[in-house]
């Protein structure tokens, strides 16, 4: 098996943290060991909700709202992202030394982290607005049409 170099496991990491980060479902509360299907069924996402919104009977203004919290979320987490990858380089730097700074690297590392916490939060407000936003009939519409896929 061949040896990992430092840099290797570390640049994979950050990689792995960017690109779930970056994706709109990314990891979320509750995603850890079965936790994510348990917290699928209580929210909905964008994703769903978009591509069903005729079967379910979006009103208008529920679209409007919709569109609106979509693109929101969207400025609100892009400059986070942004800057999140530019943390997670400057851990990678840190890292990448062959004497590592502990306290630098802590510090960069809680940024990385304190970024994602933002980005996630945010994620987590649009899902929780989403679901305000739909009538009792409209979620029950939604977890038939999710537990059909």
């Amino acid at each position: 098996m061949a040896k990992l170099s430092a840099r290797h496991v570390v640049s994979s990491w950050a990689a792995g943290v960017l690109a779930a980060s970056l994706l709109f479902a990314g990891p979320l509360p509750g995603s850890r060991a079965g936790g994510r299907e348990a917290f699928d069924r209580v929210v909905f996402s964008p994703e769903l909700l978009v591509a069903n919104q005729r079967r379910i009977g979006l009103t208008p203004e529920q679209r409007e709202t919709l569109v609106g919290e979509m693109r929101q979320t969207k400025s609100d987490v892009l400059p986070l992202e942004v800057e999140m990858a530019g943390a997670a380089a400057e851990l990678i730097e840190l890292l990448e030394r062959p004497r590592v700074d502990e306290e630098a690297a802590q510090q960069a590392a809680a940024r990385v982290l304190e970024l994602e916490r933002q980005v996630k939060s945010r994620r987590m407000l649009l899902l929780i607005r989403i679901k305000n936003l739909l009538t009792e009939e409209q979620q029950e519409q939604l977890e038939a049409i999710r537990d059909e896929e």
